[in-house]
């Protein structure tokens, strides 16, 4: 047996029904039932008895279930001295990341991370530009950056996910082709930017499909972007995964192509990173890998 079928038994013997153990293992049923067969081929016995709603312990699988809980602590208790010797029973990690993966991503990763790695004190800045990002990372501030920004002497970065960017717009803006808009759609409609380095994204954005990006109109900060474009004043641009947590009467549009913008792991490349830095680093990325496309719901 491997560590994956102690951890398959237990997972079952736990939840007592294959669907329920299967979306903790984060497998399909079908995986789960096959690699159990497997198992009970190769002990020659039974571990459950099945019916149509649970799955119940044999009396061999009740007597080797305790067997299998002692193994997976001893596991963890391995896992647990190697991080002590790695440095990974205390230490610091300061993160800083965008307004919308602060709100969506960064939660769950530190949640989980602090689960693993109690003693690590962890500190956010969340609602950063890409331009305060890297300002951030250089001087040493923070020491992991999500967001994005082109690979440089001084900057590590790794594309994680890519997230589409759409056109915002009142409810009475029709484009000429339902579910998303040309630049003969929205040329001379006017344009609403976000103050400061904020406005690097949409600019960039609309300049991959020509259209100039010049705006009487700004706003604060993603909330109040979206509110003027709800009340009629233009359209304004933004990503898919920023619309998430934002509520109002609007229309997203894509554009014809789609265009993406990319969320990027930021290091500056110029300082080693600590055990705890690289451990918060794997965490990142498993949770970026992980993360499902995001299908925007407007009322």
């Amino acid at each position: 047996m491997n560590l994956s079928d102690y951890r398959m038994f237990v997972t079952i013997a736990e939840c007592r029904n294959l669907t329920v153990a299967a979306s903790q293992l984060h497998l399909t049923k079908s995986a789960v039932s096959h690699a159990l067969a497997k198992l009970e081929k190769q002990l020659q016995f039974p571990l459950f008895y099945r019916n149509q709603k649970n799955m119940l312990l044999t009396g061999i699988g009740a007597a080797l279930l305790p067997y299998a809980h002692a193994v997976l602590r001893e596991h963890d208790n391995f896992k647990e001295q190697i991080y002590r010797l790695q440095g990974l029973d205390s230490g610091l990690v300061r993160i800083g990341t965008w307004s919308s993966t602060g709100i969506h991503w960064v939660p769950d990763i530190v949640n989980s991370f602090r689960a693993q790695y109690p003693q690590i004190e962890i500190q956010v800045r969340s609602g950063a530009s890409n331009a305060k990002l890297f300002q951030w990372l250089t001087n040493h501030e923070i020491d992991i950056g999500i967001g994005d920004a082109d690979p440089s002497p001084d900057l590590k970065a790794e594309e994680l996910y890519q997230d589409e960017m759409l056109c915002v717009t009142n409810r009475s803006f029709q484009p000429a082709n339902p579910g998303y808009v040309t630049p003969e759609d929205i040329q001379g409609l006017p344009l609403i930017l976000q103050d400061g380095d904020y406005s690097r994204e949409a600019i960039e954005t609309l300049e991959k499909i020509n259209i100039n990006s010049f705006s009487s109109f700004t706003a604060y900060d993603d909330s109040c972007l979206v509110a003027m474009a709800e009340s009629g004043l233009g359209y304004c641009v933004e990503g898919k995964l920023t619309l998430k947590k934002l509520h109002m009467n609007v229309s997203a549009y894509s554009f014809h192509p789609p265009i993406y913008r990319r969320i990027c792991l930021l290091l500056n490349s110029r300082i080693p990173a600590s055990p705890a830095i690289r451990e918060m680093c794997r965490f990142i990325r498993e949770y970026a890998a992980s993360y499902p496309p995001y299908e925007l719901k407007l009322p």
